[in-house]
């Protein structure tokens, strides 16, 4: 890194936080949860997408963790589809012979690629086409931190277990 300048210089590293999907998946959930807190400490509806974005894109992380996790390529999904990468760690559980039991996973992703089919609805105002974004949706946003927690460790537990005990996930 360069000398200081107005964003990047002395502070805090960019290299120790993003080395690995599973880390960097923590870090973006951890940014929903700061930001849940205090949508619902001060009432603060004007911090919802951004932290529905942060949740979004930590559970497509966390599943790709599971992709990786099993040794494979990412390039079936450019889309960033929660469906498809979902759809893809199923068949890595079912191909390791093991019964899918992640309900919550599934629910969580179910909800989420209904109201962001992209992971653009919570980042742009409208769709490539100029046309906004579906209905008008309720975020719980008081329980979210608890059901992001779950997740992510259901979703650990599925990368450890598909790769074979390799935590690194990288």
């Amino acid at each position: 890194m360069t000398a200081d300048g107005l964003i990047f210089g002395r502070g805090y590293s960019t290299y120790l936080n993003r080395r690995n999907y599973f880390m960097l998946a923590m870090q973006y959930r951890r940014a929903g949860d700061a930001l849940a807190k205090q949508c619902v400490k001060h009432h603060d509806d004007f911090v919802v997408l951004p932290l529905l974005m942060c949740y979004r894109h930590s559970l497509e992380l966390y599943l790709k963790t599971c992709i990786r996790g099993a040794k494979r390529s990412l390039e079936k999904n450019k889309e960033h589809s929660l469906d498809l990468l979902w759809k893809e760690v199923q068949e890595l559980l079912i191909d390791a012979g093991e019964e899918n039991s992640v309900g919550l996973v599934n629910a969580a992703i179910h909800e989420l690629n209904k109201v962001d089919p992209k992971g653009t609805a919570f980042r742009y105002p409208d769709d490539a086409a100029g046309e906004p974004f579906g209905e008008h949706a309720y975020a719980q946003i008081g329980t979210l931190p608890i059901l992001m927690e779950q997740v992510e460790l259901e979703l650990g537990g599925v990368a450890d277990f598909l790769s074979g005990g390799d935590n690194r996930w990288s």
